[in-house]
């Protein structure tokens, strides 16, 4: 594996700012899929203790008419139930993506360096330059 220089402290801060960013952005989208996994789950939780239900009602019943009911009373849950999962991965995507954005604007106002934004921005352009064309960053 390439070894990165360790004699160059702009090259090293430019490269931990990267992995801090990167570490930012996959927790933040890691907590995102366990929400939408999280959905998902009690989603499948309600629907299914729904139809438990409506199933131990209708073994239960007497008449068909009892039997109907009782398969009529699980439409109305799962029509209000459905909308509402729907809405709720947009709704975790709109917040993930504004955390993306809060954790790249931390990223760019304070990255660790020490350094403003655009001083620290050239140091990352001459740290590019120096790995795509061999030479020491100067």
């Amino acid at each position: 594996m390439y070894q990165f220089p360790q004699s160059d402290p702009v090259f090293q801060s430019c490269v931990d700012s990267q992995f801090a960013l990167l570490n930012a952005f996959s927790a933040s989208l890691l907590g995102s899929l366990q929400s939408v996994c999280d959905a998902n789950v009690k989603f499948g939780q309600t629907m299914l203790e729904g139809t438990f239900s409506a199933g131990q009602r209708m073994l239960t019943s007497t008449s068909a008419d009892d039997a109907l009911g009782a398969a009529a009373g699980l439409i109305q849950p799962a029509a209000h139930t459905q909308p509402a999962y729907e809405r709720h991965p947009s709704i975790l995507a709109a917040d993930k993506q504004v955390d993306l954005a809060h954790a790249a604007q931390r990223h760019d106002e304070d990255p660790g360096t020490g350094m403003p934004p655009e001083r620290r921005l050239q140091s990352e352009r001459r740290a590019s330059r120096a790995l795509q064309g061999g030479r020491p960053a100067a």
